[in-house]
């Protein structure tokens, strides 16, 4: 390693020529980089959810609606908010893309004359109505027709709802821009709120730009004060910022060179980056600071740094990416892509640090270390020497009680793991605060829920849902839907509800007829007639009425309530509709497999990672014995990362379900680097006193310093727009420092009382 060292120091505008180059070609594609935030595309394509999702739209068309609704403080019955909302309505309708929207002017409504059924819209050609007798019938009618009432107006009368269905194969982000940017335009005395996954799609990509600008410059100012505060030097600061600038370009531009895009997990890789990358040119440093103040020449002191860097430097990047490609076991495509990269621009700081670092050091004067002096810093420095003074005294001192005090604390946040929820929810990962969750709250509020349950009913024969046999099996399920426990589902509707309608009004708008015709044909010709009057069934029936789908609207759930209704109605079709193919489809079966499978990607993801960490420690130290000391720490580390998460009703999302394999690539670096001191200073036959202050004095204080800044560089993202990423950046940034603080009293305590073998092996 001497010799690849004296080359980078004798040929520094080579190494710094090279990583200009290839930064220049990099960077050129990052402007290419696409945003994708469709949580259908996070999935595989092969997956069955999505297989179901994709067969349903091209059989109905578009599964994904877009409402807005409307507000008032006392009644949408008045003459000028209808001539808003019908306004409103026909502009959406004009924007290209939109193949429908439905509100409650014109919706269409079955009417029995006679022996004949007319079908017509609410409102006369679907204008508003003027003077207070028609405004009183028009009020009449809409709230007199049950399949209209909690699905384009609220039982109260105080709110409207404009139901937006799209194009198949249209942008759907874009067209939801368009249907913001003509809402903005109403705002007035009623309250208008929009809602649906191209909507929150469309929010979701211009809050991940927001916090990229807001984010990455606070990220880079935060790790420039905690490095300015380390070194006190130019240098101190300059070096590790260029490192992760070129690591993130790197990396970035690759991800965008091979067509990976930013996604509602990827976006925060430039931050994590510049928080993570900086570990490796500080322990640089660091080591050049510790050497600047023997009595050597410039370039001894830079190979030397460069070559003593290489091992523990190569090896702490490798658990650090081991802990990131860990996230190669999860089931989310956005969790894998970040893995991959993340690992990748972690080995792009590992050697920036390693050539690009001392390179540059090579073309700078020699520097000691400035000296605390009076000022501010030498209270600063005051107070870490201190603090590692304590820790110190308290191992070699009260070892035993150490130990017994990890075994309590161990147990404590153990309980807490029990405690964690699962939650995938787009209100979860939002928040409460976005505009998506108060529109969302919205529907939940004035309609019959934000949620969607879709049942396709496929017959497998043209006019099978005709057959009154499974029109009574359709309703029996929509019945059992409204009045099972768990979840409440507000509203269903399907063929089932128009074939009840139609015979009520066949039978003078008698409320006895509101039921399946007992008649074998009739459910067939009722349908017929409605046809020809013009009557359109979207996603109710296809053209040959060979098969359907039946819609359920329930409010907002909880991951686990939503799973529970998920496996409720599997087990109700199975059992059902043995002789006719029932199949869910849509967002809350999407939305049930992802929580389902939560638990299981995190266990396999921590196991592998702690496997891969230790064995890596293991392989670096040549014992078995160490690869498992070194994980003790990171056990604590992650029991307090689920107890705090289980006390505090933090809850295991797509943020924070990565937190514990990243935190474990992370803190392993810093039992390698303690070990691996501690056992140099072990082998000089010195006390443990003087072991153990001579490790922290040098190693743990690099340890420090790197702990800080990624506490710190974590803390940033508390700024984020994003319930989930603010949760994950709290949590990061705790484990950052209790993965520091068992670094410098679990591994100790350990390694004194019962001094380990491998300490005594030469190196």
């Amino acid at each position: 390693m001497n010799s690849f060292a004296g080359w980078v120091v004798d040929n520094p505008w080579k190494v710094i020529g090279l990583a200009l180059i290839g930064t220049v070609v990099l960077g050129f594609f990052i402007p290419g980089l696409n945003l994708v935030t469709n949580f259908e595309e996070y999935l595989s394509p092969s997956n069955p959810a999505v297989e179901a999702m994709k067969k349903a739209e091209e059989r109905y068309g578009s599964q994904v609606f877009v409402r807005v609704t409307m507000v008032t403080e006392d009644t949408v019955f008045d003459e000028g908010v209808l001539e808003r909302l019908e306004e409103l309505r026909k502009e959406i309708a004009g924007l290209s893309g939109v193949k429908k929207v439905e509100g409650p002017l014109n919706s269409q409504m079955i009417i029995g004359q006679g022996d004949s059924l007319v079908v017509e819209q609410v409102a006369p050609g679907g204008v508003h109505p003027k003077g207070q007798e028609d405004l009183e019938n028009y009020r009449e009618r809409l709230m007199g027709n049950e399949l209209l009432v909690g699905r384009v107006v609220s039982q109260s009368g105080n709110s409207a709802a404009l139901s937006i269905e799209m194009e198949t194969g249209v942008n759907e982000q874009e067209v939801a821009d368009e249907i913001r940017a003509i809402t903005d335009a109403y705002g007035g005395p009623e309250e208008i709120y929009i809602a649906g996954l191209p909507f929150m799609n469309s929010v979701l990509s211009e809050e991940i730009i927001d916090d990229l600008i807001v984010l990455l410059p606070l990220v880079f100012v935060a790790i420039g004060l905690v490095l300015y505060l380390s070194f006190r030097s130019p240098r101190g600061i300059l070096l590790p910022l260029t490192v992760v600038t070129l690591s993130t370009i790197w990396s970035v531009g690759l991800m965008s060179l091979v067509g990976v895009p930013f996604t509602l997990i990827t976006f925060i890789l430039p931050v994590i980056l510049v928080a993570v990358g900086t570990a490796y040119s500080i322990h640089v440093l660091n080591k050049y600071y510790e050497l600047s103040a023997k009595d050597l020449s410039k370039r001894e002191i830079i190979v030397k740094t460069a070559s003593a860097m290489y091992s523990p430097v190569s090896m702490a990047g490798l658990t650090t990416a081991a802990g990131f490609l860990a996230l190669m076991s999860s089931f989310l495509v956005p969790q894998r892509q970040f893995g991959v990269f993340a690992a990748i621009g972690v080995f792009f700081s590992i050697i920036f640090s390693l050539t690009l670092v001392p390179a540059i050091l090579s073309l700078l004067p020699l520097q000691a270390k400035n000296s605390d002096g009076d000022s501010i810093f030498s209270s600063l420095a005051g107070i870490r020497k201190s603090f590692l003074k304590g820790f110190e005294r308290l191992v070699t001192t009260k070892k035993r009680i150490l130990l017994g005090a990890f075994l309590v604390v161990l147990a404590v946040f153990a309980v807490g793991t029990f405690m964690v929820k699962i939650e995938t929810s787009q209100r979860s990962f939002l928040g409460e605060g976005s505009v998506v969750t108060k529109g969302l709250n919205s529907l939940d509020r004035s309609f019959s829920g934000s949620n969607q349950l879709l049942v396709e009913i496929d017959t497998s024969q043209k006019d099978g849902l005709k057959d009154p046999d499974t029109l009574k099996k359709m309703e029996e399920f929509e019945n059992w839907l409204k009045t099972k426990e768990g979840i409440k589902i507000n509203k269903t509707f399907s063929l089932v509800d128009i074939v009840k309608q139609l015979n009520q009004e066949y039978h003078g708008g008698d409320h006895d007829y509101f039921r399946i015709p007992e008649k074998e044909n009739l459910a067939s010709q009722l349908l017929l007639l409605f046809s020809f009057q013009g009557g359109g069934l979207g996603q109710l029936a296809r053209g040959d009425f060979s098969a359907g789908e039946i819609t359920g609207l329930y409010d907002s759930a909880s991951s686990t309530e939503i799973v529970e209704l998920k496996e409720e109605v599997h087990e109700y079709l199975d059992e059902n509709f043995s002789s006719i193919d029932a199949e869910m489809v849509g967002s809350t079966r999407l939305s049930a497999m992802v929580s389902s499978k939560v638990v299981s990607s995190q266990l396999v993801s921590l196991v592998t990672s702690v496997g891969v960490a230790g064995l890596i420690v293991a392989v670096i130290i040549g014992s078995i014995v160490a690869g498992v000391i070194s994980l003790i720490p990171l056990v604590l580390t992650v029991l307090i990362n689920f107890g705090v998460m289980g006390y505090s009703g933090t809850p295991l999302d797509l943020a924070t379900l990565m937190v514990s394999s990243i935190v474990i690539g992370i803190g392993i670096d810093y039992a390698i680097h303690f070990i691996e001191r501690f056992r140099i200073e072990y082998e000089e036959g010195r006390d443990e006193e003087e072991i153990l202050s001579a490790t922290l004095r040098t190693t743990g204080q690099g340890i420090f310093y790197n702990a800080m800044a990624l506490a710190v560089g974590f803390a940033i993202l508390a700024f984020s727009s994003f319930s989930a990423i603010v949760n994950f950046g709290f949590l990061m940034a705790l484990t950052m420092v209790v993965s520091m603080i068992s670094a410098f009293t679990v591994i100790p305590a350990i390694l004194l009382l019962f001094r380990p073998s491998f300490l005594e092996s030469k190196r």
